[in-house]
């Protein structure tokens, strides 16, 4: 029996209940939908509190260390090779911005990161700024990335403010490029504002018979539910037969159209056309167009400008200052979880931890002055990343799969390639692997580690963030401007 305040006896099973109904509450605040949909997402204490947590234990954590025999090494500077590597990694991903576009040169900018779905971003934010009356003039400008088209550079809205500023003066000055992909489907918002889909002109031809019949099309960003990223509209001849092996595959290339898309050139890759229908009847339902690039893997991109001698007045940041963190516990290297915890102020969850021209690992959790570092091979965090093997790369999004143990003892990064769906990562044996864009936080170009073994798209790589970590670290600042 339990008495409260006003005196009344309440049975065991009464007391049950009340407790039954204080777990309830707990799970319906931990089951809600915005819980179940976005598992990766914390709640604003949750760093403060796992701050606390690590101060409290960090003498345990001392004493498991030391038994552990691991040791904080020495933060040697980069050597040549690495140096090298660096520099001819991002001249190929210049040259691979710029293959395939032989009549016009774009003027190539960075991708800063992406906005809109985790899985499906449609919007490229580029780390290069101009004032609102020079995005008024771009507006609508073509963005590719080789030969592909990416999207359009959209226009400012007139009652948002521009978000990053660094000045009084710059809030109502200036603000990101901002570039709308192709698949961009129009929120509820947006339609309000009169923004509607982008229709394209285009035309398909097989890449294994020049001489079969052209496919012209209209096309349109497709529903989330579509199986493909873009559907067709209207095609002529409608039935036409795409999926024969003496046809297929179908490239589908924008065409001129001084009406729907003056600023657009012809001949820029839209995707594959993938039909839906009965293929022993030979027909086709619906038509749909699937992108050749991921929004989530763009590093570099270029902006057609209608007259490339004039350079449009954008300022491009210049890389972003770093901070300093120090080592204060760290679990055993031999460890198939392996953590770290850093004294780190203004450090922000994503952020990526630097070793000079290494990417060690990234941020998990921070407050309270303190901050938890995973690598990138953590399960089931998802991260772009960029193989590199001789002339060639890959852009590929990938999702880790945790530490497996090789055939040699070692311990070796394991990822799951998403993007693209049809890499074979035997072919990729040997490359070196850097960071892509996924935020301010996380720049590109850093140095990860080497790719050991690949097979299908299941790829484990010897990490650096697997072995014992330096006393000093740094991490990226990317909200600074």
């Amino acid at each position: 029996m339990r008495f409260f305040q006003d005196n009344t006896l309440l049975s065991k099973s009464a007391v049950r209940r009340k407790r039954a109904s204080g777990v309830l509450a707990i799970l319906g605040l931990l089951l809600t939908p915005f819980a179940c949909f976005w598992p990766e997402a914390t709640l604003p204490f949750e760093g403060t509190i796992r701050s606390i947590v690590a101060l409290a234990f960090r003498p345990w954590s001392v004493r498991d260390v030391v038994f552990a025999g691991e040791r904080s090494v020495g933060s040697p500077e980069p050597d040549d090779q690495e140096r090298a590597l660096v520099d001819a990694f991002r001249q190929t991903l210049d040259q691979r911005a710029l293959a395939g576009l032989e009549l016009v040169t774009p003027y190539l900018c960075t991708v800063r990161r992406t906005e809109g779905g985790r899985r499906r971003p449609t919007t490229l934010v580029l780390d290069a700024r101009a004032s609102r009356e020079e995005l008024q003039r771009l507006a609508g400008t073509p963005v590719v990335h080789g030969e592909d088209l990416v999207g359009f550079v959209i226009a400012p809205l007139a009652d948002a403010p521009p978000q990053g500023a660094e000045s009084a003066e710059e809030i109502e000055s200036e603000d990101f490029v901002r570039v709308r992909t192709i698949d961009h489907v129009p929120s509820r918002r947006e339609t309000l504002r009169g923004i509607v889909a982008t229709r394209i002109v285009a035309v398909a031809r097989s890449e294994r018979a020049p001489d079969a019949p052209a496919l012209r099309m209209l096309v349109e960003p497709a529903h989330v539910h579509d199986p493909f990223r873009l559907r067709v509209v209207r095609a002529a001849p409608q039935q036409l037969e795409t999926w024969s092996e003496d046809v297929a595959p179908y490239v589908a290339r924008t065409a001129k159209s001084d009406r729907l898309q003056p600023l657009l050139p012809a001949g820029l890759v839209l995707g594959t056309v993938e039909d839906v229908g009965y293929r022993e009847r030979a027909f086709v339902l619906s038509r749909f167009v699937e992108p050749r690039f991921d929004a989530r893997s763009l590093v570099r991109v270029g902006l057609l400008l209608p007259d490339p001698s004039a350079p449009p007045a954008i300022r491009v940041r210049s890389a972003p200052p770093r901070g300093v963190a120090s080592t204060v516990w760290s679990s055993p290297v031999a460890s198939r979880w392996r953590r770290v915890v850093l004294a780190a102020r203004s450090a922000r969850r994503g952020g990526a931890v630097i070793d000079g021209l290494r990417c060690l690992g990234r941020v998990d959790w921070a407050g309270f002055g303190f901050a938890g570092a995973v690598p990138l091979c953590e399960v089931a965090a998802r991260i772009p990343l960029v193989l590199a093997l001789g002339s060639r790369t890959q852009t590929v999004v990938a999702r880790g799969a945790g530490i497996a143990l090789a055939a040699d003892g070692k311990q070796r990064g394991r990822f799951h390639i998403e993007h693209p769906a049809t890499l074979d990562g035997a072919a990729w044996d040997g490359a070196w692997v850097f960071t892509g864009v996924d935020g301010e936080d996380f720049p590109h170009g850093l140095l990860c580690g080497r790719l050991r073994h690949g097979e299908g798209s299941k790829i484990d790589v010897e990490l650096f963030g697997i072995a014992a970590w330096p006393h000093r670290v740094e991490f990226a600042i990317g909200g600074a401007r």
